[in-house]
């Protein structure tokens, strides 16, 4: 993603008219009003509980308010380009142990290793970059000591100035070639799946 497309991002974040009302929370969830769905499927990766958690794309950590109603003794991280976004979060969550904030480029900057690292809403831009999607999949995935989970929109997504989907097969077939225990789920929302990586 270079700087342009970053700038691209921030700005739409930050001005269009879904973020208009003032409520940063609203400016994150760029598909759908469905993002409870979306948090529901990844988080049924695993048993959570006592486990450390990267949310790559973090937003406004609407997935850790989702995980901390069902898990317990969650060491939760959350990675976001948009210092709005992170200082929103970082405001919200500054009582709660075990969690931490930080503004940057998750597909570039050193990350240390994770139980389990997730990618929601966040890999689905539109970039120049024909392989930006598969070079931070496989990133991610090593950062991930347990498992990486994430979603993107699938190629029957319709023109977005800011979004694309993406071939569902295409995706699939590549995160076998990282490991052999894959598992995709697309039965939960039109144009959208869901793809969790286990370790071995």
């Amino acid at each position: 993603m270079n700087l342009i497309e970053k700038a691209t991002i921030l700005h739409y974040h930050k001005y269009s008219d879904i973020n208009k009302n003032h409520n940063i929370e609203s400016g994150v969830d760029l598909y759908d009003t469905d993002r409870h769905i979306r948090y529901s499927v990844l988080s049924k990766i695993a048993d959570l509980n006592n486990s450390s958690v990267l949310d790559a794309g973090c937003g406004t950590a609407g997935f850790l308010e989702y995980l901390d109603k069902l898990y317990n003794g969650i060491m939760y991280t959350g990675l976001d380009i948009n210092d709005e976004f992170v200082k929103e979060a970082s405001e919200k969550y500054k009582h709660r142990d075990k969690c931490n904030f930080y503004q940057c480029d998750f597909s570039k900057v050193l990350i240390p290793q994770y139980d389990y690292v997730f990618a929601s809403e966040s890999l689905s831009y539109n970039v120049a970059d024909d392989i930006y999607h598969i070079k931070t999949i496989e990133r991610l995935f090593h950062i991930a000591q347990k498992a990486f989970a994430f979603n993107m929109l699938d190629s029957n997504f319709g023109h977005h100035v800011l979004l694309k989907g993406y071939n569902k097969e295409d995706i699939l077939l590549y995160c076998k070639k990282l490991c052999s225990k894959v598992e995709c789920i697309d039965n939960y929302l039109d144009n959208d799946f869901t793809i969790i990586m286990y370790k071995e």
